[in-house]
């Protein structure tokens, strides 16, 4: 015979699904969105500060490879006349 669980985690993610359902019923995609990246910019949570460091990362990668690349220059194309 099987023990009892104590910890179910399948009923857990549906418990928290259904409580972001219910949170988020009427809003669009957009607005989930900056919801969840509002609460993820001020929360105290160690999954919250991970997402910050992992952007501000990703922010001064992207910074670095725009001042790397050289300017481009426009070509004009003649035509063969």
């Amino acid at each position: 015979m099987k023990k009892a669980k104590e910890f179910d985690c399948v009923r857990m993610k549906d418990e928290i699904q259904a409580r972001l359902t219910r949170q988020w019923r009427g809003l669009t995609d957009a607005e989930i969105r900056e919801r969840i990246q509002r609460k993820l910019a001020t929360s105290k949570s160690p999954i919250a500060q991970l997402w910050r460091k992992l952007q501000a990362r990703d922010e001064k990668a992207a910074k670095t490879v725009a001042a790397q690349r050289p300017a481009r220059r426009s070509r004009r194309v003649r035509s063969p006349a």
